[in-house]
């Protein structure tokens, strides 16, 4: 953001074998982070006003999603190169340079990673089959027990979700296929899951504050209402 003017970007191709389409980034402390899925163990690596550099990350697999918080980029997806079986990966980086393998603590039912987020408190991330998994430093990884997720319609569905959003305690995930969204008001400690067959089938969500629907492009402060 530069007097609201957008900035073109040149896309992250030298010294990439093969076709690295970036996907998702995330930004912090001047860094920009591109991963792709085809990228397998390497990200982008941009600092500044310095053009892209290649990052091994030493990690194989199929990384999905990035996001930004506590010092550092936390990057999920799976162990699999086919990007939709396998197991949960996480890893971490501060510069984006030299990355950390995160540790699953709690064991058990994990499917692959599609999406996550910085609360401001913890990292959370989702994935298939109502995996939930929570971090408050991006190394040490929980599993939420799906079996505790409270269901509107009582019978347990479980369904891949691959978006999730928040502010603050309030977390929000949805599922592009069954109609059915992860709710938690409480920061991950418990989570509702709802299905309706009214839901749209939704691409990507966020949270975002209602307001009281007057634009100001010359405030750009934030008011979130819950």
């Amino acid at each position: 953001m530069d007097n609201y003017q957008w900035n073109r970007i040149d896309k992250p191709t030298s010294g990439f074998q093969g076709n690295f389409t970036t996907e998702k980034l995330a930004q912090g402390k001047n860094i920009l982070i591109s991963i792709s899925k085809s990228g397998h163990n390497y990200v982008a690596r941009k600092k500044d006003n310095e053009g892209w550099s290649k990052q091994n990350t030493g990690f194989s697999g199929t990384y999905n999603a990035i996001t930004y918080g506590d010092g550092k980029f936390v990057i999920v997806g799976s162990d699999n190169y086919d990007g939709e079986n396998g197991h949960p990966l996480f890893i971490s980086s501060e510069d984006g340079v030299k990355w950390t393998r995160g540790e699953i603590v709690t064991s058990g039912t994990g499917y692959t990673l599609y999406d996550v987020i910085w609360t401001g408190e913890k990292f959370v991330a989702i994935g298939g089959a109502n995996t939930i998994y929570s971090s408050s430093d991006g190394n040490r990884w929980y599993r939420y027990p799906r079996e505790n997720i409270i269901h509107n319609k009582g019978a347990k569905y479980y369904y891949d979700f691959k978006n999730i959003s928040s502010n603050g305690d309030y977390i929000i995930a949805y599922s592009e296929k069954g109609n059915a969204v992860l709710i938690s008001k409480d920061g991950g400690k418990n989570w509702i899951q709802r299905q309706d067959s009214n839901y749209l089938k939704l691409i990507d969500i966020i949270v975002i504050n209602k307001g009281d629907g007057i634009i100001d492009p010359k405030n750009l402060n934030v008011r979130w209402y819950r």
